[in-house]
């Protein structure tokens, strides 16, 4: 499997999509293929960043055929009440993220709060909802709304954290079996002469932990000459969905050079890339460059052996 590091970048990045930042979430995953595989996470984040999330819920209210004057005016409500949110609650929105059950997002009563506050006080009131000098929301609508609109929306953003969360460990999954079926699938062998015959094996996955940032990782420098790596979401994406389809799977190759009496005489250890073809049979990406490097220590070592 690849190293953990990728494998959370990887995460973040099929959740990237909704918009939220959980670069400093936790996340666990185990894909064993057992009733405990899992990818999930547990993290914090201000409620204005769910806007992006209003707007992926607006989409699918559109594809209902919903009014597009309410569903305008609701995104309209949402990403205000969003800011009010984060104006009146004391603490973060706490998320807890799971693949395998509804994810669950956990924050203050504010609508109750700021009516059992403000009571019949109208300036209270205006001082708990006002936004950029505007209250959008009506002291007789505001309960209608939490409940019904806002707690709709919530629903939606914590179904579509499992969407995510669902559909990266499936592929975890999927990359987990071809890089399996890619070593035990994998044999070559081709005799040299009487006295020699080259042999390509593959190691076991859970020797072939690689680490890949390079591959998905791009350098960027800012105003102030501090260069940062940022993480390409669709790069890393492409890259794990190929390999779950069985395209450019990662994996660690020996190369060897056997005598007549089964003694091996040079041994060459490479990282590599496997596809599967057409035939169904898994092919080394730059066979022939891995056994003209294999040769070449297979020289050294034959010299040695003179020399000694």
């Amino acid at each position: 499997m690849f190293y953990s590091t990728d494998v959370y970048h990887y995460i973040r990045a099929e959740l990237s999509g909704l918009g939220i930042d959980f670069e400093s979430a936790d996340f666990s995953y185990a894909v064993n293929h057992s009733q405990g595989d899992h990818v999930t996470f547990s993290g914090k984040i201000e409620a204005e960043e769910l806007n992006k999330c209003v707007d992926l819920y607006v989409e699918a209210l559109q594809k209902t055929n919903a009014p597009s004057y309410e569903v305008d005016a609701l995104s309209k409500k949402l990403k205000y009440f969003l800011k009010v949110y984060h104006q009146v609650a004391s603490s973060y929105l706490d998320i807890t993220g799971r693949s395998y059950s509804r994810s669950k997002i956990e924050f203050e009563d504010v609508g109750l709060d700021i009516l059992s506050d403000s009571g019949e006080d109208d300036e209270k009131y205006f001082h708990y909802m006002e936004v950029d000098g505007e209250v959008l929301i009506g002291r007789f609508g505001l309960m209608q709304f939490w409940y019904s609109d806002f707690i709709d929306f919530l629903n939606f953003v914590s179904n579509s954290i499992t969407d995510c969360l669902q559909r990266a460990y499936g592929t975890l999954s999927k990359v987990s079996m071809a890089m399996y079926n890619a070593v035990e699938d994998f044999k070559y062998s081709r005799v040299i002469n009487d006295r020699l015959t080259l042999s390509i094996t593959a190691v076991s996955v859970d020797s072939c932990d690689m680490d890949l940032g390079d591959c998905y990782l791009d350098t960027e420098v800012s105003p102030f000459g501090k260069t940062q790596d940022i993480r390409n979401n669709e790069l890393i994406k492409a890259m794990y969905h190929g390999v779950a389809n069985n395209q450019d799977v990662p994996v660690q190759v020996k190369i060897s050079f056997i005598d007549e009496d089964e003694n091996v005489v040079s041994e060459t250890w490479r990282v590599t890339y496997s596809t599967l073809d057409a035939n169904g049979k898994y092919k080394i990406a730059d066979r022939r460059s891995l056994i003209s490097e294999a040769v070449y220590d297979l020289r050294a070592a034959l010299d040695i052996s003179k020399a000694a």
